[in-house]
């Protein structure tokens, strides 16, 4: 894969200053990883649109975001999603759908969640993910939100005796603009409707905070789509269904969650999924 020579000349600086953090790096992020089977963590601080300090727990992240970093849109439309003094929670997506998680996926570096909080003046954004081999972290970041909140304030505590964001060098830079702004269609959400994590994920959350009855695999892959705008028809192509066989999904969708309109079964689904945590 070619590389991106532009950021690596200008973050060789920055690559080195997170190099050397890596050993207290780890030692903040031991407890976390054997507690959860989190094996890769990036922490970033945005402290311009053109500016920010990159922190990692290997030499191969580093390298791998501040030769990449700027490239791909799927990071960068969470980071606008996220709302003022509060925590938005990005689950990656599953497809390769730019050139950043083609990187990341090809680094075997998987299931990952990305915590963004807003503030006025600057953006931070906590990375976790694995490898391939340990999908059982899906129930980890489902069930410990309160642990996760937990670490992130330890983690800013434990930051602030080591880093030092006016010496220099610190900081890397984007080679181009980065608008960090919170977009005003922030409310927006599109939903992978292939992607099985959000599928599990929606079932867990529906039956756990809700309460509702049990929703099918096949009523839930429904229900995803519809959300997504798709007639009955549409769903029945995509899943190789029978007309009848999706009205009749839909007829129990209905009935399970108590959302009688189409328009209450898109709102359940993204509120739902948007609060997963």
């Amino acid at each position: 894969m070619k590389e991106n020579h532009t950021s690596l000349s200008l973050n060789s600086t920055a690559l080195a200053y997170s190099n050397s953090l890596i050993g207290e790096i780890n030692k903040i992020c031991d407890p976390l990883f054997l507690a959860s089977g989190i094996k890769y963590f990036v922490y970033h601080q945005y402290v311009s649109s053109k500016e920010f300090l990159h922190l990692g727990t290997s030499e191969t992240v580093n390298n791998l975001y501040l030769r990449n970093c700027g490239k791909g849109f799927t990071f960068h439309t969470a980071m606008q999603s996220c709302p003022m003094d509060d925590f938005y929670f990005f689950l990656w997506p599953i497809t390769k759908m730019d050139h950043s998680l083609y990187v990341i996926y090809g680094l075997n570096i998987f299931y990952g969640l990305t915590v963004y909080f807003r503030q006025k003046d600057f953006m931070e954004a906590w990375h976790f993910a694995t490898d391939t081999n340990n999908h059982s972290v899906m129930n980890f970041y489902i069930n410990k939100k309160s642990l996760i909140k937990q670490f992130i304030l330890h983690f800013k505590e434990s930051i602030s005796h080591i880093s030092d964001l006016n010496q220099s060098g610190t900081l890397a830079v984007f080679p181009e603009h980065i608008d960090l702004a919170e977009s005003i269609s922030a409310s927006s959400f599109q939903i992978d409707a292939v992607n099985p994590e959000l599928i599990n994920i929606l079932g867990y959350c529906l039956e756990a905070k809700i309460s509702c009855r049990h929703l099918s695999k096949r009523e839930l892959e429904c229900l995803f789509l519809l959300a997504q705008g798709k007639t009955a028809k549409e769903i029945g192509r995509i899943l190789k269904l029978s007309y009848r066989t999706v009205e009749f999904y839909i007829v129990n969708i209905k009935n399970k969650t108590g959302n009688f309109t189409r328009t209450a079964l898109r709102d359940l689904v993204q509120d739902t999924l948007q609060k997963w945590l």
